[in-house]
């Protein structure tokens, strides 16, 4: 029989398994992979594939969203981190990798120097080079109190994007016409880093189908 563990989820005992990853707690089961409802849950649909190593830094709020598209993007992404907190002064990850990339150490946010991805000396040809991108998750209010708390953080060279078209992430308002959701962000990101990039096409889908699904259920089309 698979091996159990027992843990603690709120007030609730649960008991879990490595071969379903889930928790049951007040009869709701949850994936512990992406957080969501076992009903819902989008694991079985994603199609992880390689990129330049991307760190994830999620605020713990945005952490509890009903679609959290930064956990979803990590997920697709065999290259990638995701750290949750608001602080990261001292954790112990981020200094390896920044002490391993040095000044190809970049953080997506965009400042009045940020610079356009293409910018950033980096061909697919040349692996050695490949960038360390960081990616704050979180609103922009969030992120900005994030990139405060992290001093590290805003002496590093920014990068930023000019969306071409708007988010489609409609179940929440954006601030502005042109900002975009954590996923299409990165997406827009490494298409163009690597237009070319193996598996990329496949990156959004699952996010398109997760936002369907939850306008479906505030409409009352599914339950």
């Amino acid at each position: 029989p698979p091996t159990t563990t027992r843990v603690t989820v709120g007030w609730t005992n649960v008991a879990s398994t490595p071969e379903s990853r889930r928790i049951t707690m007040q009869h709701r089961e949850i994936c512990l992979n992406c957080r969501k409802a076992q009903k819902t849950c989008y694991c079985h649909k994603l199609e992880p594939f390689y990129s330049v190593p991307l760190v994830i830094l999620i605020h713990p709020k945005e952490s509890r969203k009903r679609i959290n598209t930064g956990r979803m993007a990590h997920l697709s992404l065999t290259n990638s981190y995701l750290l949750e907190g608001t602080e990261f002064c001292h954790n112990l990850t981020l200094k390896q990798l920044r002490k391993a990339y040095q000044d190809r150490t970049y953080v997506l946010f965009p400042g009045p120097e940020a610079i356009p991805p293409s910018k950033i000396e980096y061909s697919p040809l040349r692996p050695e080079n490949e960038p360390l991108v960081i990616i704050i998750d979180g609103t922009w209010s969030q992120a900005n109190k994030m990139l405060k708390a992290n001093p590290w953080l805003e002496e590093l060279p920014q990068v930023s994007l000019r969306p071409t078209q708007g988010s489609t992430y409609t179940i929440r308002k954006q601030p502005r016409a042109e900002c975009l959701s954590t996923i299409e962000s990165i997406h827009q990101l490494l298409a163009e880093l690597d237009p070319n990039l193996p598996g990329l096409e496949g990156l959004l889908p699952t996010f398109h189908e997760m936002v369907s699904l939850q306008l479906a259920y505030e409409k009352g089309l599914v339950s």
